[in-house]
């Protein structure tokens, strides 16, 4: 089984690492956000539109590539969706880029972890 990003809360630290399964094996980041970087994100999230994400984004015509899972729950708000080679924002199911809204997402979280790069 591969390696893949994860990104978690434990407690009031959020980290940032590599995980096989549900077992964090490698570390990359861990930061305790403030107040204001808990707003902010909680911000970001809602200008992106994260919530309306549908379930699940499927190319069916690659059979590798890259999958992604994101599951938030943020109080009153929740999201759980999965895609494989397939990005929300987009139109067009074989299209495999990256969107801008995806981006935008990871880039919500390297400002919670404080600037770390999220691959």
């Amino acid at each position: 089984m591969p390696a893949r990003h994860c990104v978690r809360l434990d407690g009031d630290k959020v980290q940032y690492g590599l995980a096989i399964g549900d077992t964090m094996m490698e570390l990359k980041a861990e930061a305790v956000p403030s107040e204001r970087k808990w707003s902010n994100f909680r911000k970001r999230l809602d200008a992106i539109g994260v919530w309306q994400w549908r379930p699940y984004y499927d190319n069916p015509y690659v059979l590798d590539g890259v999958q992604w899972s994101l599951e938030l729950d943020y109080g009153s708000r929740k999201v759980q969706t999965d895609g494989s080679n397939w990005y929300p924002g987009s139109k067009d199911e074989t299209d495999m880029n990256v969107t801008p809204e995806f981006k935008a997402f990871l880039h919500a979280l390297s400002l919670l972890l404080g600037g770390v790069h999220i691959s």
